[in-house]
């Protein structure tokens, strides 16, 4: 009879430590703030993506979105544009300068990704037509972008020769 009494206590005790667990579970998930749950819709890997081809388009109304109105940007030959509209026309000037451009980015590596903010670097390669002449061009580069409603924007960008 004390058997039969000790499984069924034991027992109680299992349920009672199921529905324990289950309760916590379900109180925990109402506060879980993992990263999961805060990370942007589109992550910042997408964003090399969208920044290439933006500017493969040579058209500063496909880049405009993707660049932070404060952000700075710094030329392989060290010529710093500070503000959006300073990049604006920076980019706008290349994009007149070299005709028919093709722009990849390669290479990428991550060197920290958070919910809000993120930094890679990176090869990136062009060619294109410059006074009627074959030209091209490639080096390293170093990009920080931020997340903001959902959006990844460069906020900053450092171009230099590959070694």
């Amino acid at each position: 009879m004390a058997d039969m009494r000790d499984k069924a206590a034991l027992g109680d005790l299992r349920v009672a430590v199921a529905t324990d667990i289950r309760s916590h579970d379900a109180e925990r998930s109402l506060y879980d703030f993992s990263e999961e749950k805060l990370e942007p819709k589109v992550s910042a890997k997408s964003f090399v993506k969208e920044y290439e081809h933006a500017l493969g388009t040579q058209d500063w109304n496909s880049v405009a979105s993707l660049i932070s109105e404060d952000a700075m940007v710094i030329f392989s030959n060290g010529s710093l544009h500070a503000g959006k509209e300073a990049i604006r026309t920076a980019y706008q000037h290349n994009f007149n300068t070299i005709k028919g451009e093709e722009y990849r980015i390669e290479n990428v590596h991550w060197l920290a990704e958070t919910a809000d903010a993120a930094a890679y670097s990176f090869e990136f390669h062009w060619t294109g037509v410059i006074d009627g002449r074959q030209a091209s061009g490639s080096g390293r580069g170093t990009a920080v972008l931020v997340c903001k409603d959902d959006r990844w924007l460069l906020v900053g960008e450092q171009l230099g020769p590959k070694s």
